[in-house]
């Protein structure tokens, strides 16, 4: 674990038992084919990510999210040589296609990814799973990948370097709600 990802365990830890919880639990969520649409476009890979909390959630607080995703990124343009970036759309409906999705919310997120291969990306999306638990019906999931118009970047999603048969995984931290 690098140290970015253990500084944002440990926040997350901090906020989870901050909020008086008493305990925190960490879920770790994989996610495999199943979980995701894959729609290819001439900027490479654009991926709908779906994830549904378990029953489980019920009555618990979301302290802290993240969709934690593998790519290799590289930017495709003559003018540009800055760092990838990779956008996340929030859905709020049906999607097949390519480019910016016409029914995204206006939560849309981008992160700067250095080109190379088998790049780890951990995108906070407690935002989105609050959403989801709040209204169920609103989940039609997270559109990732090169989706804006003028994006000079191209990306492969992979599966996960230490697990053949995940695409990625949801890390939620959270405590059950006092009464």
């Amino acid at each position: 674990m690098t140290k970015i990802n253990t500084l944002a365990v440990a926040l997350a830890l901090l906020l989870c038992f901050g909020a008086g919880a008493g305990k925190c639990d960490i879920i770790k969520y994989t996610l495999n084919e199943d979980d995701v649409s894959r729609i290819k476009s001439p900027k490479g890979d654009m991926v709908i990510f779906r994830w549904t909390a378990p029953p489980t959630f019920a009555g618990r607080n979301v302290d802290d999210a993240r969709l934690i995703v593998y790519v290799d990124a590289e930017v495709v343009s003559e003018t540009y040589s800055g760092e990838a970036v990779l956008d996340v759309w929030f859905l709020s409906g049906e999607f097949e296609g390519s480019g910016v999705p016409p029914d995204a919310r206006e939560w849309r997120t981008s992160h700067f990814v250095t080109p190379g291969t088998g790049r780890e990306i951990r995108i906070d999306i407690r935002r989105y799973v609050r959403e989801w638990l709040r209204d169920p019906s609103g989940n039609h999931g997270l559109a990732i990948g090169a989706l804006g118009g003028n994006n000079p970047s191209r990306f492969t999603f992979r599966e996960d370097p230490l697990d053949a048969t995940s695409v990625g995984a949801v890390e939620v931290f959270s405590h059950a709600v006092r009464p």
